[in-house]
């Protein structure tokens, strides 16, 4: 079967540019880059979440304060781990 490129790497590359992102060629049909385009991406928006968060216990860009309970929490990307937590709160 031939390959059936939706967007080209060039237009892909153009828009990423004219956003100010990361560019990853990725394939869902046989899963090229796919986890490593998503890891990439939360780690870029973990990143500027970060530079916007606030030094005091003041309001947050949003208008609301800090909510600490969520501070620290670590996010697993992996199969094994999704399908571990699955398993667990089916108990």
């Amino acid at each position: 079967m031939p390959t059936e490129r939706k967007v080209s790497t060039e237009e892909g590359a153009a828009l990423a540019k004219k956003y100010g992102i990361k560019f990853l060629e990725t394939s869902a049909k046989n899963s090229t880059n796919v986890i490593d385009a998503f890891k990439a991406m939360t780690a870029e928006m973990h990143t500027r979440i970060m530079k916007k968060k606030p030094t005091s216990a003041g309001p947050t860009p949003s208008g609301s304060h800090t909510d600490k309970s969520r501070e620290g929490k670590k996010v697993v990307l992996s199969k094994e781990a999704s399908e571990g937590e699955n398993k667990s709160a089916r108990k």
